[in-house]
């Protein structure tokens, strides 16, 4: 990735965290914003090779994060510091795609407190936000 252009290695780095995310059930604070950084991208139209057939990257990449959610719902519960702090801009930036997220971060605000309330309010109200603006 290069300011916010993806290439054909995105594909194969999401396969490789998410794979990991599933074995784990968690993730390290870095991968979460890579998979962050790697959802809002963008891919001017370029393809990648995957089981036989031509997908555009930021298509597949996107996709793939979006039938992780439960396990990222799962991971989210668990998350502290930094890694919930990774989960939800993930989560905030999926919204406009994908409003359910929306949900998942609502049920984060009433359950938590403290820091961890002010990150999830500020995921919820980005994600809310991208709702809104792409209706």
């Amino acid at each position: 990735m290069n300011q916010g252009s993806l290439y054909s290695a995105a594909a194969g780095v999401v396969d490789v965290i998410l794979t990991e995310l599933e074995r784990r059930g968690d993730l390290p604070a870095e991968a979460w914003y890579l998979l962050d950084a790697i959802f809002r991208g963008e891919s001017h139209g370029r393809t990648v090779l995957i089981d036989g057939s031509r997908a555009e990257i930021i298509d597949y990449c996107r996709n793939r994060i979006a039938r992780a959610l439960p396990l990222i719902e799962d991971a989210v519960t668990g998350a502290v510091g930094e890694e919930f702090q990774g989960i939800v801009f993930l989560l905030g930036g999926m919204a406009e795609f994908y409003p359910a997220v929306s949900e998942i971060l609502a049920r984060e605000v009433v359950a938590s407190t403290g820091e961890r309330k002010i990150i999830a309010e500020s995921g919820l109200s980005e994600a809310l936000e991208l709702i809104e603006d792409s209706s």
